[in-house]
């Protein structure tokens, strides 16, 4: 009898989260969608020269 109730909790518990993940994962309405989506790709560029200029990419530029 305590192994059919243990595998009927377990059940129901799976049974729970699976529910609450799929309710959350559906949200009421989508994300809008990007106007442009920019790539930059440079060739040799020593990985460095990301901390060492970090200061100058301001919010609007790489930084964003």
């Amino acid at each position: 009898m305590g192994d059919r109730l243990r595998r009927a909790a377990a059940s129901l518990l799976c049974a729970v989260l699976l529910l609450t993940v799929t309710l959350n994962s559906q949200s009421p309405q989508e994300a809008p969608r990007p106007r442009l989506v920019v790539v930059l790709v440079i060739d040799q560029f020593r990985a460095d020269y990301l901390d060492r200029f970090a200061s100058q990419f301001g919010p609007s530029g790489f930084r964003r």
